[in-house]
């Protein structure tokens, strides 16, 4: 009996949750038996960890992540001839924009050569377009693009509800269209506290730290974070903020260090290959991103035993609880007080982490993802034909 075929498909390779995520699906898929190739842009970490794991790949040449018509129409062409030659049983987009151009491939091959194929697509909803506040009046093509996608799909993962209620609030599509499935992790390998700290600032292992673990993109709010905390930082010489991750902003926040004079007490490291593992270094960690869906970095704290401060946005209180989980907050100005409280107040913190590191073990954890994401892929799926 033949393997189901999969063919997962992504606009970027570099470091990132979607990236993750399709890292992640290629692996599990793998074990389970399914046939995996996956399809992308560029040449970044997550292009180098699946050819490392023996995970096939095609790279797409002329797919970035702005928009340029005539490299969109030869990725398109180039979609069209993989789809053709692979003959996937599923073809599973990530991300706006190969999402879009994705689905028209697969959908041209599906009408034009109806006796040869009938191929399953699924979309999984990373986030949103409309919800990118700091980038929504250059990005409304791209709305409009996203619903499309939404419309021609075969059927959506939603990675957290609210991402799911943004499509069905405003009737773009039929609720039966979407599934939410949150992410999972696996179990993870951490370093020992005084070995992260060592590798990450070598000079640094008694003060207090508070950590972000982000691309380094406007949406990560990592700019307004360090302006917030600057006076905080600078009562003593006891609390620095480390910043892992890499990413279009790096300059721009490394301006904002400089002028508020703040680079002993803010480190940007850079990217980290498995920062996860670095976790433990942490006193606490900080997520100030004004747009999340289901974010990785707070699972990875959850399996760390790390408390975690995180702005009220997206899906984030459906994984962190106010008064059980963490504290959350909405304004900038209201950073400072949550992380002297976190660490101010040690039981506090310790029976939020520890609270939300049995979730995180019981709710999110990488079978239960994987499982669901199959059965959607099972559910209705349409037969190939012309073996």
């Amino acid at each position: 009996m033949a393997k189901t075929k999969i063919l997962l498909l992504i606009t970027k390779s570099n470091q990132g949750g979607a990236q993750r995520y399709v890292l992640q699906l290629a692996s599990l898929l793998t074990a389970r038996n399914y046939e995996v190739v996956v399809g992308y842009g560029g040449d970044g970490t997550m292009a180098r960890e699946l050819k490392r794991r023996g995970i096939r790949t095609i790279p797409i040449e002329a797919l970035h992540r702005d928009v340029a018509i005539v490299k969109d129409i030869r990725v398109f062409q180039q979609l069209v001839t993989i789809v053709k030659s692979e003959r996937p049983d599923i073809v599973h987009l990530n991300s706006s924009k190969i999402g879009f151009i994705g689905v028209l491939a697969v959908f041209s091959v599906n009408r034009i050569f109806a006796r040869k194929y009938k191929i399953r697509v699924v979309f999984t909803a990373h986030g949103w377009a409309f919800n990118d506040r700091e980038l929504l009046r250059s990005r409304i093509p791209l709305v409009g693009l996203q619903i499309i996608t939404a419309w021609l799909v075969h059927k959506i993962i939603a990675v957290s509800q609210t991402t799911a209620e943004d499509l069905t609030k405003y009737r773009v599509i039929p609720k039966s269209k979407l599934a939410v499935i949150y992410n999972g992790i696996e179990k993870i390998e951490f370093l020992e506290r005084s070995v992260a700290r060592s590798i990450l600032l070598e000079h640094e292992h008694k003060r207090i730290w508070i950590g972000t673990v982000a691309e380094l993109h406007p949406n990560k709010g990592i700019v307004a974070a360090i302006c917030a905390l600057k006076e905080y930082l600078l009562e003593d010489k006891e609390k620095i903020y480390l910043i892992i991750g890499t990413g279009e902003q790096r300059t721009t926040i490394k301006e904002a260090i400089e002028s508020n004079q703040l680079q002993n007490r803010v480190f940007l490291v850079g990217e980290i290959q498995y920062a996860r593992r670095y976790f433990k270094a942490f006193d606490v960690l900080l997520v100030p991103s004004l747009t999340e869906a289901c974010p990785y970095v707070l699972l990875e704290a959850g399996r760390a035993g790390l408390p975690v401060i995180a702005r009220e946005v997206g899906g984030i209180p459906e994984l962190i609880q106010p008064g059980s989980s963490g504290l959350l907050f909405r304004e900038d100005s209201e950073i400072p007080g949550k992380v002297r409280t976190a660490l101010s107040d040690y039981e506090l913190s310790a029976k939020f982490a520890m609270h939300w590191k049995r979730r995180v073990e019981e709710e999110f954890n990488e079978n239960v993802m994987i499982e669901k994401t199959i059965r959607v892929y099972q559910d209705g799926r349409i037969a190939r034909y012309g073996n």
